[in-house]
Parts: C-alpha cells; sequence; structure tokens
C-alpha cells in the first residue's frame, strides 16, 4: 500500500530551518557602559582607601591618646617638654642619672662621674612611671641652682 503525504505534512518536512555552526555575531557594547563601569571602579576604589586611612588612624597612636581625653604623655612628649623647659629659664639646669639616696625632700642623683643634691618642692611636677621616686630609678631633673643649691621644678622618672 501506498501512502500519499497530505500537504500539512510535507509543508513541515519543509519549514525547518537548517542548523547553522556559526554563533551569530556580538552587538558590540555601549560607551555609555565603560563610562559606567569605570566611574563604579573609581567609587569603589575611593571607597576602600577612605576604609584603610580610617582603619590606620583607629589603631594609631593619636587615636589611643585622643579616645583617653588626651591628657596621657608619651616619652617624646615628655622630653620636648622637658627640653622646652629648660630653654625657657636662663638659670634652668638639667640633672640626669640614678637616684642613689632619698632623705625627705632631698634626692641624691649619681650620674656621669658626678652626685648631685637635688631639693624637691611641692610644686615639683613629676613625669613617667609613678608619681612618687623610689631609689634606684632613672631621672631626668630639670630646675633652678641658686649658688650650690638645686632645686627640681620637674622630674622625669624611668623604672626598669
Amino acid at each position: 500500500m501506498v501512502t500519499k503525504k497530505t500537504s500539512a505534512e510535507s509543508s513541515e518536512t519543509e519549514a525547518k530551518p537548517a542548523v547553522s555552526a556559526e554563533p551569530a555575531p556580538k552587538k558590540p557594547i555601549s560607551p555609555l557602559w565603560w563610562i559606567f563601569g569605570t566611574l563604579l571602579s573609581v567609587v569603589v576604589l575611593i571607597f576602600i582607601l577612605g576604609a584603610v586611612k580610617h582603619a590606620m588612624y583607629a589603631y594609631s597612636d593619636d587615636a589611643r591618646f585622643e579616645k583617653q581625653g588626651g591628657h596621657m604623655m608619651d616619652r617624646r612628649d615628655m622630653r620636648e617638654s622637658m627640653r622646652d623647659s629648660y630653654r625657657e629659664k636662663s638659670s634652668t639646669t638639667l640633672v640626669s642619672g640614678v637616684v642613689t639616696v632619698i632623705d625627705g625632700n632631698t634626692l641624691t642623683v649619681a650620674g656621669s662621674g658626678t652626685t648631685k643634691q637635688v631639693k624637691t618642692t611641692d610644686t615639683t611636677e613629676y613625669y613617667g612611671a609613678a608619681q612618687q621616686v623610689k631609689v634606684n630609678d632613672s631621672v631626668r631633673i630639670i630646675g633652678t641652682t641658686e649658688g650650690e643649691a638645686f632645686t627640681a621644678t620637674r622630674v622625669m622618672i624611668s623604672r626598669q
């Protein structure tokens, strides 16, 4: 038996397109997308740099001092303060060494091959490891000299 194809069946087989091995050509990216992408990259980079700068400041010594009210002095500040005080007064003397004897308000400081008697008063300012000087503390003392008497105005203490 011979079957005859109907016109609907034959049109279905003829309507199928041939499969192409080449992909469809891509559209070029619009210049506006390039500009948008570049601007977005710059904004992200600025944000990252700002975050890094903030993090570096947050963990720096300056931030720690500000968090504590700015009242804390580090060694550099103490040295500068003592140096400035020394320059202010022409009769100012600097003594440095190790405390060997404490007798009331008088300290005996040995350093640079000599010993010096230093008197302290109620107005003497103390900086450093403690507010009270002990034997064997390293000190730098700024004060005034009148004759042979040396009176301390500032004492920087360093404990070891």
